[in-house]
């Protein structure tokens, strides 16, 4: 979960320049690369880290982070619950370029209250 306390304008490639509200965030990812679901969820916390992956650019703006882990599920099943649960897609195709299932592994939370 990424909380954004300003609207952030952000330089995608390919998915132009989106410019996000302040508010929650899910993003849904993987992480079956080296060091495991540890070392992704200890990258995404810190704000000192070279720009990489589309989720880098929110994750250094936002005024917190927190995250969850859920090894029984894949990022698509996760981003179809929570839009089933009303999260939005704010930038379609964010996150999820090489997903051939999901419209973004990007999405926000529903205002509440």
């Amino acid at each position: 979960m990424i909380r954004l306390g300003r609207r952030l304008a952000i330089d995608l490639p390919r998915l132009g320049t989106p410019v996000l509200e302040p508010g929650w965030y899910a993003y849904c990812g993987s992480a079956h690369g080296p060091g495991g679901i540890r070392a992704r969820v200890l990258r995404h916390m810190r704000k000192d880290k070279k720009v990489r992956w589309h989720v880098d650019r929110l994750t250094i703006a936002a005024r917190e982070v927190r995250a969850a882990t859920f090894l029984d599920r894949s990022e698509c099943d996760l981003v179809a619950r929570l839009l089933e649960a009303g999260f939005t897609v704010p930038v379609a195709g964010f996150g999820s370029t090489d997903c051939e299932n999901c419209p973004a592994h990007l999405l926000r939370r529903p205002q509440i209250g």
